[in-house]
């Protein structure tokens, strides 16, 4: 978030929605900003939704009228953080982030485990170099590279032995 705060204390708003726009869980609190330049301040905040009121996100979903394991989108919520400004009469958005998230629980040991059932990793190790380019790879290989992984089927994407670039991460997988 990036913002001009004309007071020193402003109230962050946290709210987590699901697809279809109910509000899950939500709690605000109040922080004291530097509004420098450069500045960083750090807040803290608890959300604690109802587990029976959350979806977990899988890969995967089965599509009975395409007969079929399709892609999905179910599990996924929104949370929203907006800073409002605490010194005007009636409180003002200065800035807001809208951030796609979900839920699930893991277990590895034999096998993987994604929300209870054994789930099979499909996907490619990513290496940080390509074909014809080497490492000077432009930023549309990883757009490339996780289309492809998608259009074959795949789930997972592993990272060998390179760190995460911005580009990687604005490509998700699955």
């Amino acid at each position: 978030m990036r913002s001009t705060v004309s007071s020193s204390t402003v109230k962050v708003l946290f709210t987590l929605q699901s697809r279809s726009g109910d509000i899950i869980a939500q709690n605000s609190t109040m922080a004291a900003v530097d509004a420098g330049a450069g500045a960083t301040t750090l807040v803290h905040a608890t959300l604690t939704p109802a587990t029976a009121q959350l979806s977990k996100w899988s890969v995967f979903s089965y599509s009975a009228a395409q007969n079929a394991v399709v892609h999905s989108n179910a599990g996924q919520y929104t949370m929203t953080v907006s800073l409002l400004d605490a010194a005007a009469d009636a409180p003002t958005t200065i800035d807001e982030v809208n951030v796609t998230c979900g839920f699930r629980r893991t277990a590895w040991g034999e096998k993987f485990v994604l929300n209870g059932v054994r789930t099979q990793l499909r996907g490619f190790s990513h290496h940080d170099s390509f074909a014809g380019v080497g490492v000077a790879m432009p930023a549309r290989v990883p757009l490339f590279q996780a289309q492809a992984n998608r259009a074959l089927g795949g789930n997972f994407w592993r990272m060998s032995h390179v760190r995460e670039r911005a580009a990687h991460a604005s490509h998700p997988v699955a």
